[in-house]
């Protein structure tokens, strides 16, 4: 990429963030190539579990969990994206 001789890569958003930030004139476009989803499996017959990894799964973008998580993780920049 630094030579010139790639017109385009795909890596996960943070990557290619990290990336271009080393390379000038490198830019990330908008446009998704691959989604990416995180899933939690509970056993099954534990209501409780369920329970709590449903809420924690709504409440985490929205009550600050995940933001602070991405901020740890030095993802500061990037934009939190819920389906």
């Amino acid at each position: 990429m630094q030579s010139g001789e790639i017109d385009a890569f795909a890596l996960s958003r943070d990557q290619l963030n990290a990336m271009a930030k080393k390379i000038p004139g490198t830019r990330v476009l908008d446009e998704t190539f691959k989604q990416t989803v995180t899933a939690v499996a509970v056993p099954p017959n534990h209501p409780l579990a369920l329970a709590f990894v449903t809420k924690f799964m709504t409440e985490a973008p929205s009550d600050g969990t995940l933001r602070k998580a991405y901020d740890n993780n030095g993802l500061k920049d990037n934009p939190i994206r819920v389906k």
